[in-house]
């Protein structure tokens, strides 16, 4: 998304021309360019980099409603599923138990060191959990989970990314939504180690 397009001109034109334009009258091209330089100005300054968002359209295909078993492995079993069913790329929302054992990553060692250097924590202790994630191929075609749970126990809370081993606790129930017309996938990147979404 870049603020500084056409299509956003012409929104923020249509915008003043709606609302000031009996009053600025022959300022009016000042105006719009003032206005611009104001939205973007405020966006850097807030550090989003707005001219770099990549994006793509799809559709919602098929709805699944799934149930994991005790000692599945999360991202196995989805990725098993999603080949099993032809599913190229989804979203998804998962609630239920991680056993004892389950691997999270949560979070970088530093956090601007390239390329990243992971953190694993081990629950100690069984935990509920609730996540949300997305599903699309690698550049071979193979499915590839990326979801980050919130699980809590009493008043502990750990957040992390699955990839390590989620281990289910007698039961995860899943929702997904398969996303068709899909362009998105996932792609090496060398510089930070990760593979990067390319929508």
């Amino acid at each position: 998304m870049n603020l500084i397009t056409p299509g956003a001109n012409a929104y923020l034109v249509c915008f003043i021309k709606l609302k000031y334009y009996k009053k600025i009258g022959g300022c009016f091209e000042k105006a719009v360019n003032r206005v611009l330089k104001t939205v973007n100005d405020h966006f850097y300054n807030q550090e989003v980099l707005l001219i770099n968002m990549k994006f793509s359209q799809a559709k919602q295909g098929r709805t699944f409603v799934i149930r994991l078993e005790d000692g599945d492995i999360l991202h196995e079993e989805v990725e098993r599923f999603a080949r099993e069913q032809s599913i190229k790329a989804a979203a998804l929302i998962a609630v239920g138990g991680a056993d004892i054992g389950s691997k999270l990553i949560v979070g970088p060692e530093e956090g601007r060191s390239k390329p990243v250097s992971p953190m694993e924590h081990i629950l100690e202790n069984v935990y509920e959990i609730a996540g949300t994630g997305t599903l699309f191929p690698d550049e071979k075609g193979n499915p590839v989970l990326h979801m980050h749970i919130a699980c809590g126990r009493k008043k502990l809370t750990v957040t992390g990314c699955v990839r390590n081993g989620v281990k289910v606790w007698h039961i995860m129930e899943l929702i997904l939504f398969e996303l068709i017309d899909s362009t998105g996938v996932r792609v090496f990147e060398a510089q930070t180690g990760f593979n990067m979404l390319k929508p």
